[in-house]
């Protein structure tokens, strides 16, 4: 549990690194500076810029400082990232033809290799202890921390070749199991094994062919059926578990509306050959029919040796289908492609529940995949 704590903490230091630092008294100096490049002979700003940069430095400094007591390794990720601000404003400074004359900062440069150097230190070693353990989860953890040790000192002792291992060790063999309905759906329509493209063991066939199977390159992962499990006597690191947990498929719902069309028509010419025109009606009598369906899938993926649940997700999507048909009075003439496709709309066919199924879990699929590929990469 202690290392599960630490990998979280390692993944939240990740994401905080992109998040801006700018401190209120960063933003105080970035605006004087622009004012004083604008305005080289405002003297109030000259009078202050140096006490702006003083106090935004001190701001960064003072994080540093507390930073410093703590013992955990994403610590560095913090201290760097203040340092990195640090030399930022210093580089924000020496570039105004203005500012440079009146202070000269520190470059922090120093200070943010060395603090690179002793995080590059920590998560190397923090890698190896992972190593030791051994586990998948363990793995994962290891091949996180050296990609933080290249990222802040790119060739680190022997880093990427301990990377590499972590990789490999990494690699989890995937069960995706076939679509269970909660809803009974499928079986109540007789669709497990014909009527739907896109049934249950199509749907987990796909998932597996598109993620690569068992020739992935791409991801630290090799996907099986639950049939290539027990074809080849497999015994998988996690299993994806995917269920309809429900699926709304309504009858078509029958309105009628009204709508008047007009159209000018030349109906002649004058002696001078200049045409003259004359507006005709017709009144469309419309009637519609449409649906929306919707579904809900649950993915779930479970790690087999310790029972733990990964991720569990909801996915939603709808699909509408909708037809007009008409019959009209008045002036043919004043009817246009459109409307006369609806005239000759008498005989359109309401999509089947297996069609419309299919259509549900090609919107679907998309997401999943991407899901699974997401939790599965390192």
């Amino acid at each position: 549990m202690k290392y599960f704590y630490i990998a979280v903490a390692i993944l939240l230091a990740a994401c905080s690194t992109k998040v801006s630092t700018k401190t209120p008294e960063d933003k105080d100096l970035l605006s004087a500076i622009k004012k004083l490049d604008r305005d080289p002979s405002n003297t109030e700003l000259k009078n202050t810029v140096a006490t702006l940069y003083n106090n935004a430095a001190k701001s960064h400094l003072d994080k540093i400082e507390v930073y410093n007591t703590l013992t955990e390794t994403e610590r560095w990720d913090k201290i760097i990232r203040e340092y990195e601000t640090l030399r930022n404003l210093s580089e924000t400074v020496s570039n105004s033809a203005v500012v440079t004359k009146l202070i000269n900062p520190p470059t922090y440069i120093n200070e943010l290799q060395a603090a690179k150097q002793r995080a590059a230190k920590e998560y190397y070693d923090l890698g190896i202890s992972y190593l030791n353990i051994g586990d998948k989860e363990s793995s994962r953890n290891a091949y996180r921390a050296f990609k933080k040790v290249l990222g802040f000192v790119p060739g680190y002792n022997d880093a990427n070749q301990q990377l590499s291992i972590a990789y490999q060790n990494s690699i989890v063999k995937v069960v995706i199991n076939p679509v269970r309905d909660n809803t009974l759906f499928y079986n109540s329509m007789g669709w497990n094994n014909f009527g739907n493209n896109f049934n249950n063991d199509y749907f987990q066939r796909s998932l597996v062919n598109d993620l690569g199977g068992t020739y992935n390159k791409s991801l630290p992962a090799l996907f099986y059926t639950d049939w290539d499990v027990r074809r080849n006597n497999v015994t998988p690191d996690w299993a994806v578990d995917l269920t309809w947990n429900s699926l709304n498929i309504p009858q078509p719902t029958t309105s009628q509306y009204t709508r008047t069309v007009s159209k000018q028509i030349e109906i002649g010419r004058d002696t001078s050959g200049k045409p003259s025109y004359q507006t005709v009606y017709a009144t469309l009598y419309i009637e519609r029919r449409s649906f929306t369906a919707s579904g809900d899938m649950d993915v779930t993926i479970t790690d087999l040796s310790n029972g733990k649940n990964i991720t569990s997700n909801r996915y939603s999507d709808q699909y509408t289908w909708q037809e007009e048909s008409a019959t009209y009075t008045g002036d043919a003439r004043a009817l246009a492609n459109r409307e006369n496709s609806m005239l000759n709309n008498r005989n359109y066919r309401v999509p089947r529940k297996e069609d419309i199924l299919n259509e549900l879990s090609r919107r679907i699929y998309p997401q999943i995949k991407n899901r699974i590929a997401n939790v599965v990469s390192l």
